[in-house]
């Protein structure tokens, strides 16, 4: 009797995660009133299935955990910069039916990005220049920059010329295919 209360006093210290490879992995390690009293204990807890499911979430919180660890230890600007940089980057759904446009588009705006930040750079130099009493290299940086901003406007106008083209044919076979239906219920 006192040998059963000891088993009893032990599987109900058991985490779930062992209880659950008592009844699930370990069966022939254990005696069958163990088995039973592991069962018995299952139940008390809610049952395999709860068991297995607050496990499922435990695991997926701590996944999530260390997901956002990770992301934490990324540096917030590197964070900002491909949180930006993605949200220029054109919808990939919006051409389903082209990938090549989606691909030919993603390249120019790419580029337009890259001209910005090349912009942006040059600028900073410029006044840099300026600061450090390099009036005339200023000056001179600053027609280049001109060029980078045409090229930025140029760029980015031909990704956005080449996604309306998109969304046009779009709307064009959609009204096709409404037009269509009402015509043929009519």
């Amino acid at each position: 009797m006192k040998n059963t209360d000891d088993v009893k006093k032990r599987i109900h210290s058991l985490s779930d995660e062992k209880l659950l490879e008592v009844l699930e992995e370990s069966t022939q390690d254990y005696t069958e009133p163990a088995i039973n009293i592991a069962k018995e204990e299952a139940k008390r807890r809610g049952g395999l299935e709860y068991i297995k499911q607050r496990l499922d979430q435990i695991r997926k919180k701590q996944l999530d955990g260390q997901k956002q660890q990770e992301q934490s230890q990324t540096p917030s600007g590197r964070r900002s910069f491909l949180r930006l940089f993605y949200s220029l980057l054109p919808k990939k759904e919006r051409f389903a039916n082209y990938p090549r446009l989606y691909v030919i588009t993603t390249i120019f705006r790419t580029l337009a990005f890259l001209t910005a930040v090349i912009g942006v750079l040059g600028i900073m130099s410029s006044i840099f220049n300026t600061l450090t009493g390099s009036f005339e290299m200023g000056i001179v940086l600053l027609f280049p920059l001109l060029y980078l901003g045409i090229a930025f406007v140029t760029f980015f106008t031909i990704s956005e010329v080449l996604q309306l083209l998109v969304d046009i044919e779009k709307n064009t076979r959609q009204n096709n295919e409404t037009l269509f239906t009402i015509k043929k219920k009519s």
